[in-house]
C-alpha cells in the first residue's frame, strides 16, 4: 500500500486566474491590439501590470488564444 503520489508546487509563486472587464475607446482598443499582437507576440509573452488586490506590480499573461470579447456600447 503505497498510496497516492505526493504533489508540490514548482515554486512559491502560485498562478491565479484573473478575469477583468476593461472599457476602451476605439483608439484605446487599437492601442491594445498593437500591444497584444506586437509586444506580446499574440499573447505568448508575459507583461507587468498592477495587481488588482495588492497594488504592487506583478507579471500577467494571457492563457487563451483570444482572451477578450468585444461588445459595443452606444448611447441611445
Amino acid at each position: 500500500d503505497v498510496g497516492p503520489a505526493k504533489q508540490r508546487r514548482r515554486s512559491t509563486a502560485a498562478p491565479m486566474a484573473v478575469r477583468c472587464t476593461v472599457l476602451l475607446t476605439d483608439a484605446q482598443y487599437a492601442t491594445f491590439r498593437t500591444f497584444f499582437d506586437t509586444t506580446l507576440a499574440a499573447g505568448s509573452v508575459a507583461f507587468d501590470w498592477v495587481d488588482f488586490f495588492s497594488g504592487s506590480t506583478v507579471s500577467y499573461r494571457f492563457v487563451h488564444p483570444q482572451p477578450w470579447a468585444c461588445s459595443a456600447v452606444r448611447p441611445m
